[in-house]
């Protein structure tokens, strides 16, 4: 007997958090500051409380073309294999922001926020940007800190992203939402404003995290669970059998078993005297068996 599963797909939204090694963030100094808790002893000029923050912490980056240090657009790269992307950050409402979004090399958006100085208020899980709709596969995101060549100041606070993946039930292998096993080779360059050049080397392993494999679990037990019925199912025939037989041997009257009559013809060692018998010549006939197999003759006499 043979049994075929059909699976059923579900989508997954995987989290990555900004400490994530396969966000590639650029210039690579001076530029971006990843901040864990309230450590920030390297000329930040935010403090957004650690308890509202994803894992506690973020990137913090400044693009200001008068600024020393500050004159070229910080960015982020991160590629994944999905149909959704959904990026989060904190927005503190005395800051302006002017973000732009690429996807596999194209313009995919911006953000701007115009900031109020007269007042200090950080609003935790902004969406910075959300594309539900992206075809299925292998994708190429980059987010960029201001305009470049002298554009407006733009002050980001970038905590988390989430891609959705689709994950076959069935399957063994599964994603793992909080680190999934996602590598690849990437690299971006910004030589002007809205021109980018993207080189890369795609690389996608997922890996099956522990509680994914209930439904690979029921797929070992129920062979086993088919056999222990199918073995119970032979004995049970089995014992009915048996019982079957005796019970038929009982019903039977077992007359004289052993008992066998045949009936020879005589056998005569001279030639017959109709009429007359002799004592001195014997004949057998008419053999018959007890119930134990022996023979038991008959002997005549005949002249």
């Amino acid at each position: 007997m043979f049994y075929h599963t059909v699976g059923a797909a579900r989508l997954v939204n995987v989290t990555v958090d900004d400490q994530d090694l396969r966000i590639q963030y650029a210039p690579e100094e001076k530029h971006w500051m990843s901040l864990v808790g309230q450590d920030c002893d390297n000329g930040c000029n935010t403090s957004p409380d650690p308890a509202q923050v994803f894992n506690h912490t973020w990137h913090d980056a400044t693009y200001n073309f008068k600024g020393s240090g500050m004159s070229a657009p910080q960015t982020f790269a991160f590629q994944f294999n999905g149909s959704a992307l959904f990026v989060y950050g904190i927005q503190l409402s005395s800051f302006e922001m002017d973000l732009l979004f690429f996807m596999d090399s194209k313009p995919a958006g911006n953000y701007t926020f115009p900031g109020d100085s007269s007042s200090t208020t950080y609003t935790y899980d902004t969406s910075f940007y959300a594309n539900p709709s992206l075809q299925p596969g292998e994708h190429f995101f980059l987010l960029q800190n201001g305009q470049g060549d002298g554009g407006e100041v733009s002050h980001i606070l970038f905590d988390y992203l989430v891609y959705t993946v689709e994950v076959d039930d069935d399957a063994h292998g599964g994603v793992n939402t909080s680190m999934p096993g996602l590598s690849s080779t990437s690299t971006a360059t910004i030589s002007s404003p809205h021109t980018l050049t993207i080189s890369q080397t795609p690389k996608a392993t997922l890996t099956s995290p522990p509680g994914a494999a209930a439904s690979g679990d029921l797929v070992k037990v129920l062979p086993v669970a088919i056999s222990v019925t199918v073995l119970l199912a032979v004995i049970t025939l089995f014992l009915w059998l048996l019982r079957r037989k005796h019970a038929t041997a009982e019903t039977v009257p077992n007359t004289h078993p052993r008992t066998r009559i045949s009936m020879l013809p005589l056998e005569a060692s001279q030639p017959l005297s109709v009429g007359s018998i002799s004592p001195e010549v014997p004949h057998r006939a008419f053999t018959q068996f007890t119930e134990f197999g022996e023979p038991v003759y008959q002997y005549l006499t005949v002249s």
